[in-house]
């Protein structure tokens, strides 16, 4: 790996043997939706990809890259992707909005 990464003037850190070490996300992204960042601070809690997210949940792992880059999630894929934790989405009202029925 030393004479590979000399010849091609890389640092060893710039070289990844296993894809998949590429989809597990390091950070949380600030831009991203409050919904998002929960998802990716779970997948980094325990330490899984986009690859498995995506074979768990039916959501493609480049919809999930994306919404890393900004895109908004839409419901459906969200919560799909939050059930593969054990997590749902719920609705309610906010405590100053509560309606007397």
């Amino acid at each position: 790996m030393k004479e590979l990464t000399s010849v091609l003037g890389l640092s060893q850190d710039r070289i990844i043997t296993n894809r998949n070490e590429l989809c597990i996300p390091k950070t949380i992204p600030e831009k991203a939706h409050p919904l998002v960042k929960t998802l990716f601070k779970i997948m980094m809690q325990q330490g899984d990809n986009y690859y498995d997210v995506s074979k768990r949940s039916g959501v493609s792992a480049r919809t999930i890259r994306d919404w890393r880059r900004g895109r908004p999630p839409d419901l459906v894929n969200i919560e799909a992707c939050l059930n593969v934790y054990g997590c749902e989405l719920i609705t309610r009202y906010k405590k100053a909005d509560v309606v007397e029925w």
